[in-house]
């Protein structure tokens, strides 16, 4: 789990990194969920990206996922997506992430991984697409 400075410096770069970013308040509303998990990485104690995901029976939802700016391209947000659908299963064999249909470096993101587009999702009053990735596609290093 995110500790509440983690939790504070993950709202920053959220703030800094996305189209409709969540507040500091929203992501620690998240957090407080037994189904949802936040995850830091780190580089010499210094939080530099962080991954918040939500657990259900069939399925893992990405609900935040960042990297410091200045930290971008070096491969921390890949690692980070990486470690976790490594760990899909036979059961809970999908993750989505549904994205501003405008935020194109997180489209972009998502495919680099082995997401793909699924469907067109509308929800808070915008347009978002559906991004999926199943249980033995190829993981993020392994093409």
């Amino acid at each position: 789990r995110l500790n509440d400075s983690e939790l504070a410096e993950s709202a920053q770069i959220e703030a800094a990194s996305m189209l409709d970013p969540w507040s500091e308040g929203e992501l620690r509303e998240l957090m407080r969920d037994r189904g949802t998990v936040g995850k830091a990485a780190t580089i010499d104690r210094a939080l530099v990206g962080y991954l918040v995901y939500c657990l259900s029976p069939l399925y893992v939802e990405i609900a935040a996922v960042g990297v410091l700016p200045d930290c971008r391209g070096c491969g921390i947000g890949t690692a980070m997506m990486a470690q976790l659908l490594s760990r899909l299963t036979a059961r809970r064999s999908l993750a989505i992430c549904d994205v501003d249909a405008n935020a194109l470096n997180a489209q972009r993101f998502l495919g680099k991984v082995g997401f793909v587009a699924s469907e067109v999702v509308r929800s808070r009053g915008a347009e978002w697409y559906r991004f999926t990735f199943r249980r033995g596609w190829p993981l993020p290093g392994e093409e």
